[in-house]
């Protein structure tokens, strides 16, 4: 069996071949279009990563400070709690005095 060449015929309407080389000109277009839609979506995504990263860095920021005040806090409770004893023990010193003077 000899191997014969391949070749067009003068059969094929020239139709065709247009609709065919007009599908792979469209399949062409459309696989571009999506390669960049998937860079500018690659973009978008590594944007979204550092505003996030960038957030989360001030947020731990924040808690930080936050941590700061409730430990200044919680002395100023224990300042205002020895302040009250000793207005305490003071008022019952003068409470004392005057009933031992009268």
């Amino acid at each position: 069996m000899a191997r014969e060449n391949w070749h067009l015929e003068k059969k094929v309407p020239i139709t065709l071949l247009i609709i065919m080389v007009g599908n792979i000109f469209c399949g062409v277009w459309f696989a571009s279009g999506l390669c960049s839609d998937t860079t500018n979506m690659k973009k978008q995504i590594d944007m979204i990563q550092q505003t996030l990263d960038t957030r989360g860095k001030i947020g731990e920021q924040y808690f930080t400070r936050l941590d700061r005040l409730e430990v200044r806090f919680d002395g100023f409770e224990k300042m205002q709690a020895d302040m009250s004893d000793n207005i305490k023990t003071i008022m019952n010193r003068q409470y004392n005095d005057n009933r031992r003077v009268k």
